[in-house]
């Protein structure tokens, strides 16, 4: 089955099975409307934004989702430099864990908003089954080692920035 992912899925998609084709969000819905993909690796806020309840029909709730995508601010230093020391302690402390943890609180409410109106155009939700669950996790695993491997031969200690990104995770939720 071909799937539209983005960059970032294109491993986790290939480990599953699937066909990965990566293209911008923004041309998912058209790929599904003329059949070039069958599905999306996307959250729920996106039948919503991308129109997509006539499209997909059915759903797969995966416990923690798929994958991660970090999302950062970024700024040249000089721009940095440039802004008032009050345009900085803004910037500061709308940012981090705080930062995050209110754009996830938004990001939760739009998912609700896309699997409501997922339900209301009679689509399908389910949940993955914990035996499913269990052999995606094997099949996607390599993933991690992959990563280790990369961290190695960076210099870092992949294991223990893993544990504490887990660690990080585990204390948010």
């Amino acid at each position: 089955m071909k799937l539209r992912v983005g960059g970032g899925g294109i491993f986790l998609a290939k480990q599953l099975g699937a066909v990965p084709v990566a293209m911008p969000a923004t041309k998912a819905h058209e790929s599904l409307r003329r059949g070039i993909t069958a599905g999306v690796f996307f959250p729920f806020e996106a039948v919503k934004g991308f129109r997509l309840e006539k499209l997909v029909r059915h759903h797969l709730l995966v416990p923690g989702g798929l994958y991660t995508v970090p999302f950062f601010l970024t700024m040249n230093k000089k721009k940095w430099d440039a802004l008032s020391a009050n345009g900085k302690a803004a910037l500061n402390k709308a940012g981090g864990r705080a930062g995050a943890k209110l754009i996830g609180r938004h990001w939760d409410a739009a998912d609700k908003v896309g699997m409501e109106i997922a339900r209301k155009n009679g689509n399908t939700i389910e949940d993955i089954t914990p035996a499913e669950l269990k052999k995606w996790r094997a099949r996607t695993d390599a993933i991690f080692t992959e990563y280790l491997g990369k961290m190695k031969k960076a210099g870092y200690d992949g294991a223990a920035l893993l544990a504490d990104l887990r660690a990080t995770v585990k204390s948010i939720r």
